[in-house]
């Protein structure tokens, strides 16, 4: 589901995936500062029920977004030589000193999920997915409202974007991704076909 992850239609978990202009070598320390303030002051606001989880996902840095766009802004009244030469020069250096530096790139994510506290006025009966939808959703705006400014969003992910998230998280060493559809239309249980457990645990472990 879009913005959610759905654990045996009992858990729901709302994911967002946090951008941030702050770059920590250059930002100004205040913005840090306020930063950090903010970003502690939504965990101490968390009620009862409340939890969250981050991951960070650090992979190899690829240049190859980045070279284009730089190449792009290369003028079109730029010598003819300088054009041709320039461009070739730049993603032959940045490709080079990335693979030997072995240059990361960091990706932020929230996972936010709330689970109502029983009482014996309620008898027990577990709300249905459609309330407990909207109820984290209700409460995750309000985490991520406190955690964001104008230097920090957090964007609500796309049901592929998480499909993606949890198989690279699960599957580092994968040689292909698994295919979204093939994961929804698994059985919940082992049996002649593959479970959504062992697709999503399918590489092995070191």
């Amino acid at each position: 589901i879009d913005g959610h992850l759905v654990l045996d239609e009992r858990e729901v978990y709302a994911v967002y995936e946090i951008r941030s202009k702050l770059n920590p070598v250059t930002a100004d320390s205040r913005d840090l500062i306020g930063a950090l303030t903010r970003f502690q002051a939504a965990i101490d606001a968390l009620r009862q029920g409340e939890r969250i989880q981050i991951i960070l996902n650090c992979r190899r840095y690829d240049p190859a977004d980045d070279i284009v766009q730089m190449n792009s802004r290369v003028s079109e009244q730029a010598p003819e030589g300088f054009r041709d030469y320039y461009p070739l020069v730049l993603e032959k250096y940045l490709e080079n000193y990335c693979r030997i530096s072995m240059v990361p790139s960091f990706s932020f994510y929230v996972l936010f999920t709330y689970k109502q506290p029983q009482t014996s006025l309620d008898g027990g009966l577990d709300p249905k997915l459609d309330q407990k939808i909207a109820e984290v959703d209700r409460r995750a705006r309000d985490f991520v409202t406190a955690l964001c400014d104008s230097q920090i969003s957090a964007i609500s992910m796309t049901e592929k974007a998480i499909g993606d998230l949890m198989d690279e998280s699960f599957n580092p060493s994968r040689l292909s991704p698994l295919p979204l559809k093939a994961l929804a239309e698994a059985p919940s249980v082992p049996g002649l076909n593959s479970s959504r457990t062992e697709l999503l645990f399918r590489s092995p472990v070191a």
